[in-house]
């Protein structure tokens, strides 16, 4: 699970107006970016025969969601 530590309420609002000006065509000085990051260390171990089962994906999906919030906040 992501723990609570990475919750930003007030950035995820901020980028997600970014997003919303950029697809209005509103200009705001800067593109928003999105940069998903996959630490290997974290997300390793799922093989091909399981990415369709729901639990072992989710998880591999939240390591990585944790990974790339853990990455925005440094």
């Amino acid at each position: 699970m992501i723990p609570d530590s990475l919750c930003h309420p007030d950035r995820f609002r901020l980028t997600r107006q970014r997003h919303l000006n950029a697809l209005a065509w509103r200009p705001q000085g800067w593109i928003p970016l999105g940069i998903i990051v996959n630490n290997p260390a974290n997300t390793g171990g799922l093989t091909y025969d399981r990415w369709l089962e729901a639990e072992p994906f989710f998880e591999l999906q939240a390591a990585i969601l944790r990974d790339t919030l853990t990455v925005g906040i440094t």
